[in-house]
């Protein structure tokens, strides 16, 4: 049997708005494989009625507009859009990759931590030695980013100190409104938030917060966790079981998520009646 715990009512009202409104203002990155014509003004202005602020790799909801479709196409998505689209990563915003850079990038998401720290590992656990998770998309061009800027530049972080990956981050996902929006031969993959060097008794676990206000069962967005039955099916890249699901949890906003780091998990995408992106606060965590 999967071991996942599902924690809902931990977190008050109002640190859920704090963290909740922080989100909204801030800039998630995202990969793209490929350039699009769906970035050009004047485009823009005739499929949305507004001349939105958009870029190629960058999405802050308050100033591009909210939807749970993909940034760049807005609430209305054409034919002709879907299939210029070229598919991207999840949307992330890395806020740190320790205790004292996630407490000096955002204090709401550092309050929250220490929350859940509390009342579920007795103050045990740490971002410091997390396993930790690489985001794409922070650098690039000029032109790909809103302000000219990329992550690194915007929020003032140096390469060096974020290049081995962050333990803390926003994570979101849109809508995938082609069936093969998918990069290479995989759509939205199933995986393990692990490391090849950890092993499955090591004390590493995800944790997640529904940072969502609003959310219903019929716009998706749940996560699906898999046993680790030998079906015949491995991993594309890691090679390791793939099993059959075991149990779905739903995107329920301030709800804690917790599962170790060699649990299979998929993510499945908002649909397109959901009002925005699913958004969730991830901490990779080690239990000392």
């Amino acid at each position: 049997m999967v071991d996942v715990k599902v924690y809902d009512g931990l977190i008050s009202e109002d640190m859920h708005s704090s963290m909740y409104d922080w989100a909204q203002n801030v800039s998630w990155y995202c990969k793209w494989i490929g350039m699009t014509h769906l970035l050009d003004k004047k485009k823009k202005l005739l499929r949305t009625g507004e001349a939105r602020r958009v870029s190629v790799q960058e999405y802050i909801p308050d100033l591009s507009g909210k939807s749970s479709s993909k940034h760049v196409l807005g609430a209305e998505t054409s034919i002709e859009d879907m299939i210029a689209l070229f598919r991207f990563s999840m949307y992330r915003h890395p806020i740190g990759w320790s205790n004292e850079s996630a407490q000096n990038h955002c204090k709401e998401a550092w309050n929250i931590f220490t929350s859940i720290n509390n009342q579920l590992f007795d103050g045990k656990a740490t971002l410091d030695d997390g396993l930790k998770e690489a985001i794409t998309g922070l650098s690039g061009p000029t032109g790909y980013f809103i302000s000219g800027k990329s992550y690194y530049d915007k929020y003032n972080v140096e390469r060096t100190d974020a290049a081995g990956g962050f333990t803390c981050y926003l994570n979101g996902r849109s809508t995938d409104p082609m069936k093969n929006d998918k990069i290479g031969q995989r759509s939205g993959q199933m995986h393990k938030d692990t490391d090849p060097r950890a092993k499955d008794d090591d004390p590493y676990y995800t944790v997640l917060f529904v940072l969502n206000k609003k959310w219903r069962p019929d716009w998706g967005g749940e996560i699906t966790f898999f046993n680790d039955e030998d079906t015949g099916a491995t991993h594309w890249k890691r090679g390791y079981n793939l099993g059959w699901p075991e149990k779905v949890v739903g995107n329920k906003p301030g709800r804690i998520i917790v599962y170790k780091h060699n649990t299979t998990h998929i993510s499945a995408p908002p649909r397109i009646t959901a009002p925005e992106i699913t958004q969730r606060l991830a901490f990779r965590i080690k239990v000392i």
